[in-house]
């Protein structure tokens, strides 16, 4: 039985959408679907994401580097709305920015089976992660959320910190490249002193030195569970955690 379907280039764009499109459809075991970089036109997404709403097998969709932008996003957002089955959703560097976060983070209240959504490589900033931290007061299922070299900056994780305080479902948040300071790890530090779930925080490749890691060293002595990714440890270690 077929479990997964590429998108490979044969004949026509058109023709291959058409055939793309029909596969899933009807297909009763196909359970990944990876589309390379062929640049989506809103058209050809609009067919996949109607699709989607059709099959009943799909747990992992990867379109990555397609440039589907803000409203690609939206026909997307949309099919997660009435799919029951996609657990996981990669749109990596397809141009996506705060419109696109909104429609998103607004299907997210909604999906009770998506369990990843990775966003790396768009042009999200801190508005469009307070459309996210809305959705994570309520979701109850997404476990990793990627927005990896996006715009989040110092205000965007003073969202995601404030949404960790409610939020009892997130295990993975990674946020690297994003321009978060000090000042963001400061608000990361206070949340994990009450967040008891997360177990991964990446924070690789940010603008956070000596000071930034000490304070999150400080909320390790209080949090047993999470892993923060992409310090030096330097200082992290100078505390160690409780036992």
């Amino acid at each position: 039985r077929l479990s997964k379907l590429q998108f490979c280039f044969r004949g026509t764009r058109t023709n291959q959408v058409d055939r793309f499109v029909t596969e899933i459809k009807a297909s009763l075991s196909v359970t990944i679907i990876k589309i390379p970089p062929i640049k989506f036109d809103h058209q050809r997404v609009l067919r996949v994401a109607e699709a989607l709403i059709d099959n009943q097998t799909l747990a992992t969709l990867l379109i990555a580097m397609n440039d589907i932008g803000d409203q690609g996003a939206k026909y997307l957002a949309e099919a997660l709305l009435f799919n029951k089955t996609l657990t996981t959703m990669t749109v990596a560097c397809n141009q996506i920015g705060n419109e696109g976060a909104q429609h998103l983070a607004e299907a997210l209240k909604n999906n009770q089976t998506l369990t990843t959504l990775e966003l790396m490589s768009n042009e999200i900033d801190f508005d469009g992660v307070s459309y996210f931290c809305e959705a994570l007061r309520t979701n109850q299922t997404l476990g990793k959320l990627s927005l990896q070299a996006n715009h989040v900056g110092d205000l965007g994780a003073e969202y995601l910190a404030e949404a960790l305080l409610m939020n009892q479902t997130l295990t993975e948040l990674n946020l690297g490249c994003n321009k978060i300071s000090n000042q963001g790890a400061q608000y990361f530090a206070d949340a994990l002193k009450m967040n008891m779930t997360l177990n991964v925080l990446d924070l690789h490749s940010n603008e956070i030195d000596g000071k930034g890691e000490l304070h999150l060293g400080e909320a390790l002595q209080f949090n047993q569970v999470v892993e923060i990714k992409g310090l030096s440890g330097r200082f992290t270690l100078q505390y160690p955690r409780r036992v």
